[in-house]
């Protein structure tokens, strides 16, 4: 969070807060523009609050349309499915060693049901 009181760009007096974050203030109109291809990096519609009740929670600072994106974020485990080879049957990949399998050789974790080539790969998927 930036001291609202200073200027980022030439440390002078600040009193032109950010109307989209609220968390920067400039000097100037022109300093705002200056510094907005590094300030919309970080320029967020809400703040970060606190409350004893419920901890921290995000506040809107403006008001928002419908379906307005806040977060993105890459997901952190794929579910395989079948993808096309090159010969145009459906294979699944191993998801212990990454190894291409065609229908003939699919072979399901006993456990989870998620496709390996072997069972040594299955035992390392399991911890057995």
């Amino acid at each position: 969070m930036s001291d609202l009181s200073v200027c980022p760009v030439c440390g002078e007096k600040a009193t032109k807060i950010c109307t989209a974050c609220q968390s920067v203030a400039y000097c100037s109109k022109e300093h705002q523009r200056e510094d907005w291809s590094q300030h919309q990096k970080i320029c967020r519609p809400y703040k970060i609050r606190e409350s004893p009740e419920v901890g921290q929670y995000w506040a809107a600072v403006r008001d928002l349309e419908a379906g307005t994106i806040l977060l993105e974020e890459s997901p952190c485990i794929f579910i395989p499915q079948g993808h096309p080879s090159k010969s145009g049957d459906l294979f699944q990949t191993c998801l212990t060693c990454g190894t291409e399998m065609h229908s003939e050789g699919l072979r399901l974790c006993s456990r989870c049901s998620w496709p390996v080539c072997k069972q040594a790969c299955e035992e390392v998927m399991t911890g057995f």
